[in-house]
């Protein structure tokens, strides 16, 4: 009787461990909420698409991970959009027909500009503009 009563107690502790785990826990993920801040970028990017006679205008807000870069990045608009203007000048008309060329910007956008302001606090961008005429 004594050891039926022992697995059964531990039956139900791993059983309510288990109804923890999957049920009440909140995942690292839903910890780990990532706080962001934008800093919009006012003026419009208009550039010539490689090899084609088109004009290719978005406008971007870079989302960054530290409030003091968000302020900050308003000291360093000519780095800004000298590099995102060399990133944009090198897309063609197909690459900006694909449809996973915004995807592909996010990432390579906030790279390029980590790399060029010598930071790592920008962490993807959004367009409120996205223009080929």
């Amino acid at each position: 009787m004594g050891k039926k009563l022992i697995i059964i107690i531990v039956a139900i502790a791993v059983a309510a461990g288990g109804i923890y785990f999957f049920v009440f826990r909140k995942s690292d993920t839903d910890k780990k909420q990532a706080v962001t801040y934008e800093y919009a970028i006012k003026d419009p990017f208009i550039t010539n698409v490689k090899g084609s006679t088109k004009l290719f205008k978005t406008t971007l807000v870079l989302v960054v991970d530290d409030k003091k870069l968000a302020d900050s990045l308003k000291n360093d608009t000519s780095k800004i959009r000298d590099t995102v203007l060399f990133v944009l000048r090198n897309l063609t008309e197909e690459d900006l027909k694909n449809q996973s060329i915004q995807d592909t910007l996010r990432k390579t956008l906030p790279e390029k500009l980590n790399k060029a302001l010598d930071v790592s606090g920008i962490v993807s961008v959004r367009f409120t503009d996205f223009v080929m005429q």
